[in-house]
């Protein structure tokens, strides 16, 4: 299953969305969100692909990208 990485509008967090979803409930700030309105950042291939995905985008909002992943970064 496809999934399409978005980032909420009310709060700003990354949520990993299955590419059909219409609507997601925030897990962050517990509003809904309409997934075709929402500003997508990338699409995965999978689940696991989703979840390290998020996990990067969310180390690169907290600063802390070098320290957990090295030089490599995020592209």
């Amino acid at each position: 299953m496809k999934y399409v990485i978005i980032q909420c509008p009310y709060c700003g967090n990354y949520l990993a969305v299955p590419i059909r979803q219409k609507t997601k409930l925030c897990t962050y700030c517990g509003r809904r969100i309409n997934v075709l309105r929402a500003r997508r950042i990338t699409y995965a291939k999978d689940g696991r692909e989703a979840s390290a995905i998020l996990r990067a985008l969310k180390a690169k909002k907290a600063g802390i990208l070098d320290e957990l992943y090295g030089r490599r970064g995020l592209k």
